[in-house]
């Protein structure tokens, strides 16, 4: 989607570098320094990881937060 968006941005005289991008990790994609690293190479300026809203209040010990520990202590200490 990013090339797709150089192209558009091309086309309509304007440049890409000027625009900043935003974009979400869907389920099953690998919360890892590598994938980050993979977006940023790609041309994603912000990547969202967690979305709490989808995750139900009951399920935030057991399953949010561990995940965003993880993510902390083994992508953002990296970063």
């Amino acid at each position: 989607m990013i090339e797709q968006l150089k192209e558009l941005t091309a086309a309509a005289g304007r440049a890409f570098s000027r625009f900043e991008s935003t974009c979400g990790i869907s389920d099953g994609v690998p919360l890892s320094l590598d994938t980050v690293r993979r977006f940023a190479q790609a041309g994603v300026h912000r990547l969202m990881v967690f979305t709490p809203g989808f995750v139900p209040r009951s399920k935030f010990d057991t399953d949010l937060y561990p995940r965003m520990q993880r993510f902390a202590d083994e992508v953002i200490a990296n970063v």
